[in-house]
């Protein structure tokens, strides 16, 4: 290990150098979120390990929605063991939050040589989450959207209420900031919301890959649970997707999320096989 480096916070400035870095880096982790992990750069906690010849490590811990700080990013540069500056950067990382309002913290397993750093640092083993897909084929004459169920196009205008039914829906770790929906619905190739008596019920936001279309967000007001409102929104998803020739829809949920399990499987999903594995920190007492 060299002696020769300092820890310092990141800036905006460093965005060229650690792009630069970051595209021959061995180990990279990065966060699957809306934002580019190196958006990040004006929050903290964002630590960074530097020599003479630039950054050897970097590491971003950011708080977002309140309460919530997801490990965003991870990176050495190229030729750095990876758990060279986790400790140290990962300890100034939770200095930046106050012992008595610890955020919940949360990584993803996306990376084999990550795991064994997270176990270290005291993070312990959450849940799985898998990938599911379907095939859009066929004239799907069975999927039908039930009459009282109205699904248009997401307006901006929506936006504020389609992050508090996300923010109803899901466990903390997993609600999303207003901010991070406005940027979802800017970057989607689909978003619809469902509507009942006018009001705003449910929604799903969708991207797409070539041909492949990846649902990447779907809830439903915790009230109107159980009324087809899921099933509805999935199903003009996947209507859309086939007016416009794509080949496949893919969609991530928890393995211990029944009732999303249920609906997809319903609706003609399959296992593809793949999963990762989500951690959360636990302080020693």
């Amino acid at each position: 290990m060299s002696e020769h480096f300092q820890i310092r916070r990141a800036t905006p400035q460093d965005r060229l150098q650690l792009s630069a870095e970051l595209n021959y880096a061995n180990h990279v982790f990065y966060h699957l979120d809306w934002s580019s992990p190196l958006d990040w750069l004006d929050k903290q906690p964002f630590w960074v390990a530097e020599d003479k010849e630039g950054i050897r490590a970097a590491l971003a811990l950011i708080e977002d929605p309140p309460g919530i700080a997801w490990l965003r990013i991870y990176a050495c540069r190229r030729g750095i063991s990876p758990d060279e500056h986790w400790k140290t950067l990962f300890t100034k990382s939770l200095g930046d939050f106050a012992p008595d309002s610890l955020p919940t913290i949360a990584a993803l397993g996306l990376k084999e040589w990550l795991i064994p750093l997270l176990k270290d640092g005291g993070f312990h083993y959450h849940q799985a989450i898998i990938t599911l897909y379907r095939e859009l084929e066929g004239d799907d004459k069975d999927l039908t959207i039930p009459p009282f169920v109205f699904i248009r196009p997401m307006e901006e205008d929506d936006l504020p209420q389609v992050a508090t039914i996300d923010q109803q829906a899901f466990e903390p770790i997993w609600q999303n900031s207003l901010s991070q929906i406005e940027i979802s619905f800017q970057r989607a190739r689909y978003a619809t919301v469902a509507e009942m008596d006018e009001k705003i019920v449910g929604f799903q936001i969708s991207t797409s890959n070539l041909f492949s279309i990846h649902l990447a967000r779907l809830a439903v007001h915790p009230s109107f649970m159980r009324r087809n409102i899921g099933y509805a929104l999935v199903a003009d998803l996947i209507q859309r997707c086939k007016r416009d020739q794509c080949w496949e829809l893919s969609v991530n949920t928890q393995d211990d999320n029944h009732a999303s399990l249920s609906l997809y499987q319903k609706i003609g999903f399959q296992r593809s096989g793949q999963s990762f594995s989500v951690w959360v920190y636990q302080p020693a007492v």
